[in-house]
């Protein structure tokens, strides 16, 4: 098992904003706007069949909130992983996309690349967590602080990197002059998102900005220290866990998937199917046993 800690979603920079946490506790992580003048999307969205924000299954306040922040009517959803969100042809299938960069940092550190034959492919289970940046909505408007938390999960064990083999209603099919353009597959019933709980949330909100994170709120975290666990674009331990402060200092604008790697503890006998977070962190637990004694 792989963990990748992969930030989605709205957020100050790719949609101006927050995703709302609406008062029945479902965390509605919006997909991100997309614009033509993107050199690897196609001119014309409308043509291509892009998705519209008019297109989800969303109320108009939120709706108007996803169009105006950014003035498109496009988004990119992805990851797509929550079928009742639009209305998906019948083979619709679990699926997270990814390119350019961001898709060369993944290859590199899953080790996705076979050396012998140059092709992309998974030899062990991928755990995706998604997190983004969130905010509490009483249907009318905002309140509260915002707040990095997990809203969703994939485990993957197929990968796509043929754009002919993507499915055609995947934004990913789509893309024109994308580098490393990946499309993961997830498991049978190994995806899902989570209603709203304190234990989703990764920011502490005791601290004043909210890339300060829990020490706790994930299992490997309490190995960064020692560097027994790595993360990457987390390679500095001293900034992580500033000196007399008791927070973990997760980066600031920049990565977007946060490679975890193997744990000190790893176990193939894992249940992924149909999880709960609670369920998610009793397995991670599994794999990042408590340390005793720890500082």
């Amino acid at each position: 098992m792989r963990i990748v800690l992969s930030r989605k979603g709205f957020d100050s920079a790719a949609g101006g904003g927050p995703s709302p946490v609406l008062e029945n506790g479902t965390m509605l992580s919006l997909p991100i706007p997309e614009f033509a003048d993107k050199g690897h999307v196609p001119k014309n969205l409308d043509t291509a069949g892009w998705h519209k924000y008019d297109d989800l299954n969303l109320v108009p306040e939120i709706i108007k909130y996803c169009k105006e922040k950014d003035k498109s009517e496009f988004c990119h959803l992805d990851p797509d992983i929550r079928p009742d969100l639009w209305c998906h042809c019948e083979k619709w299938q679990p699926t997270f996309g990814q390119c350019n960069a961001a898709a060369g940092h993944l290859i590199k550190h899953l080790e996705l690349q076979d050396e012998t034959d140059k092709k992309i492919k998974i030899t062990e289970s991928v755990l995706f967590l998604f997190f983004g940046l969130f905010r509490k909505h009483n249907g009318t408007q905002f309140y509260g602080e915002p707040f990095h938390a997990i809203w969703g999960y994939m485990v993957c064990d197929k990968v796509i990197d043929d754009q002919q083999e993507m499915p055609t209603y995947h934004p990913h099919a789509k893309l024109k002059k994308a580098k490393n353009n990946l499309l993961f597959v997830a498991k049978t019933r190994c995806y899902g998102t989570f209603k709203y709980c304190d234990r989703l949330v990764l920011t502490d909100l005791r601290q004043s900005a909210k890339t300060m994170w829990k020490i706790d709120a994930l299992p490997w975290f309490e190995y960064l220290k020692d560097k027994s666990v790595k993360m990457t674009y987390h390679p500095n331990t001293e900034k992580c866990f500033p000196a007399g402060k008791n927070y973990f200092q997760a980066c600031q604008g920049y990565g977007q998937e946060f490679v975890v790697s193997p744990g000190v503890c790893i176990s193939q006998d894992l249940n992924w199917e149909n999880c709960s977070f609670c369920e998610i962190l009793k397995n991670l637990e599994k794999i990042y046993p408590k340390k005793e004694n720890n500082q």
